[in-house]
């Protein structure tokens, strides 16, 4: 039964057009990221921060997983919060940074599909829906890239609720 769930998730993983998501990052390049924005990087800030990358509707349309940092992963409740709320596949983000996935290569690009996010949210509660939508054109945007349907146009597309 362990073999059967484990091929169902790496084959999830792997999916055509999805990614995976690297939501959380090292202490010290959170610090970088939310000093880029003028933000403490405090755990209720983080703990923000990931509400927002973790609760965009439609996320799991474009992403088949999101790497936790062990400060989120060590929290078995979010996890499976996480899993259940976006039907996404949840991953530990272990200290060396690497992942594997099988019979593909599938590649986290956090920092490009995570900064118009952050720019938009600025931790800012009223900023949220324009920060998850951002987020989801970034990787609706990915996806297409990696289905060779990427058009330069698609930058512009209207990122309105």
């Amino acid at each position: 039964m362990f073999e059967r769930e484990l091929a169902t998730t790496a084959a999830a993983m792997v999916a055509a057009g999805k990614g995976i998501l690297a939501i959380d990052a090292s202490s010290g390049t959170i610090k970088k990221r939310f000093d880029s924005i003028h933000l403490e990087s405090s755990v209720e800030n983080r703990r923000a921060y990931r509400d927002l990358l973790i609760t965009g509707n439609g996320l799991s349309q474009n992403i088949s997983g999101m790497i936790l940092y062990d400060e989120t992963s060590s929290r078995r409740a979010r996890r499976q919060t996480v899993s259940r709320a976006r039907h996404c596949t949840p991953q530990r983000n272990e200290r060396d940074g690497r992942n594997a996935a099988v019979g593909a290569v599938v590649l986290s690009r956090a920092r490009a599909l995570q900064a118009p996010a952050l720019n938009s949210w600025r931790d800012h509660s009223a900023n949220v829906p324009a920060a998850q939508r951002a987020l989801f054109h970034r990787a609706k945007l990915n996806s297409a890239a990696c289905c060779g349907r990427y058009k330069t146009e698609m930058e512009q597309e209207s990122l309105a609720a």
